[in-house]
Parts: C-alpha cells; structure tokens; sequence
C-alpha cells in the first residue's frame, strides 16, 4: 500500500467526524431543522422546531402558533411550503402544550396576558437576534389561542399577522386591554370558516377586521365548520391566500 493510500482512510474518518461536529442539524433539500428550547423571563421552558431554508442570508421569519389543546405538529403539513419559499419558520408550544409542560389551569390561560403572551415574547426576541433573520420582517401565524396571540403581537409589536379562528374578547385579554381601551392593528389576514362555532367565529373575525386599519384582509370560508387549520383541509385555496398574503406584506 502506497503511504498516499495508508492515510486516505483516517483522513476521510476525520473528515466525518469534523462533519459531525460542526454541522449537528440535518440538512434536507429544503433547508435545515432544530429543536429548541427557550427560557421564558418567567421561567418557563418552551419547546419549538426551527426551520431555516436552504438559502443564505437574512430572511423573513414565520412564527406559527397552534390552538387550544394541540402542540406545534398540527402546523407540519404546512411547514415545508413556507420554508420553500424562503421564510425561515418557527413553530413552538404554548405554556400547558406539549413540550412546554403543565399549567394548573388551561382555561385560565386562553386569557391571561401573563402567561402566554411572554411565551410569545421570547420567541419574538430570539428570532430578532438570529443571524438568519430579517429582524424588521417576522409574521405570527396562529389558529384559535394562537389567533389571539397574532393580534396582541400585532397591537404591541406591529407583526404582521393571520388570525384563524380567533375571539375578539380572548384578544383583547391577551393584549392585557383595560376597559375602553382599543386594540391598534394594522396589517392583519383574518381567517374562519363559516360554520364555526355555530358562526361565532367568523362574526368576531368580522369584528376584528373592522377594528383594523389597511392593510387588511378578511376570508371566510363557506360550506366549512372546521376549527384552526382545520380549514386548510377544507378549502386548500384557504391556505394559497395565506401564502399570498405572506408574500405581499411580509
């Protein structure tokens, strides 16, 4: 065996193991995946997946957020569309969720503007200083809670938001809105399938549409009772709205 030949095995096994080291995410066709945990300034420990594309530099980011008595996997199926399209994506757990363990009162929490909300300020923070993010360009996606929490990012932060199937009232108290004082949206997408909650759903989306300044857009879906992203298995359309909508605001 020739000396060239007696080091190109161990070199190729460093060469691995270097690899290994260095780039600990899975790469796919479609970019790169992590799981995280992030420290709420409460202490609390939230679970979420991020999801980078395969592009280089600074992206919008995406911060989808599920509904009430779900986790972050219900947004799996819609994942890869936005991270091929170039928007860095992170999907977490609310406090009382999957990952993010236990709360002693999940109903309490739907409206409490201490609990949640903070969940959602540090996802906002961390993705601020990611070195892949457009920090000027993130949108908070949710469905029912989630929903919600969009519009109090909206009101405090001025994120573009989509709201699906979201309560006027569970807003306003996640925003931590004293009596008579009105919420300040600008640039929502608010989205509920007609049948809803017997209809209620798509009269407070209706009602948070009004209260919201252009740009703004209001969909309901017809012919569906579906909750959250429910009505994306109804009406795919639903979900190439949300996608436009991402493209020309975000």
């Amino acid at each position: 065996m020739s000396h060239s030949n007696r080091w190109l095995a161990p070199l190729c096994l460093l060469a691995v193991v270097l690899w290994s080291i260095f780039m600990p995410i899975p790469a796919t066709a479609e970019g790169t995946e992590e799981t995280l945990t992030l420290e709420t300034e409460d202490g609390w420990q939230i679970g979420a997946t991020l999801h980078l594309p395969a592009a280089m530099g600074k992206a919008p980011a995406v911060i989808l957020i599920h509904q009430g008595g779900s986790e972050r996997g219900e947004w799996a199926p819609y994942i890869p569309p936005l991270v091929a399209r170039g928007y860095v994506v992170l999907a977490y757990d609310v406090r009382g969720h999957g990952a993010s363990g236990e709360v002693d009162d999940l109903r309490a929490l739907f409206d409490d503007p201490q609990q949640a909300p903070k969940d959602l300020d540090t996802v906002i923070a961390y993705l601020r200083d990611h070195p892949a993010v457009d920090e000027l360009r993130i949108a908070v996606v949710g469905s029912s809670i989630g929903a919600n929490l969009a519009v109090a990012a909206n009101h405090h932060y001025g994120a573009l938001g989509v709201a699906i199937a979201g309560k006027t009232s569970a807003a306003r108290h996640l925003a931590d809105l004293q009596e008579g004082e009105a919420l300040n949206l600008k640039g929502m997408f608010y989205i509920a399938a007609a049948g809803d909650q017997d209809g209620e759903r798509a009269r407070w989306a209706r009602e948070m549409y009004d209260l919201t300044a252009e740009p703004r857009r209001l969909w309901i879906v017809e012919g569906s009772a579906a909750h959250g992203v429910g009505v994306f298995e109804d009406s795919r359309a639903t979900f190439e709205r949300l996608l436009r909508w991402l493209k020309e605001r975000l």
